[in-house]
């Protein structure tokens, strides 16, 4: 009995530590929640295309994945909904220096 007692304070520690996402919450910005809805043709095709908040230069910048797009970061804009052009002397900077803040459907923004 005293080892089932063991193993269940261990298998629920682990649950609980598991669940523990620190995950930032991030409040997006109107100009970006009017973008998205503006671009979600029904229910089915906003839960193909994803909302990267990456974190780039001590700046923040939102990347719109679009699942039918052969091109990974054209759709950057930075906090005030400016779109972000990226040259080739900075784009490997980018892509190697860049952090992933959150990524989620657009359906749930």
């Amino acid at each position: 009995m005293k080892r089932f007692f063991h193993f269940a304070c261990i298998f629920l520690l682990l649950g609980i530590s598991a669940c523990d996402k620190n995950e930032e919450e991030i409040e997006y910005p109107v100009w970006l929640k009017q973008k998205v809805q503006t671009m979600a043709l029904s229910k089915e095709l906003c839960e193909l295309n994803i909302v990267m908040t990456i974190e780039y230069n001590n700046k923040r910048y939102y990347n719109i994945q679009m699942a039918y797009s052969s091109c990974m970061y054209c759709e950057i804009y930075d906090e005030s909904g400016s779109k972000k052009t990226i040259g080739e002397t900075e784009w490997n900077d980018f892509v190697n220096n860049l952090k992933i803040i959150k990524s989620e459907s657009t359906c749930h923004l």
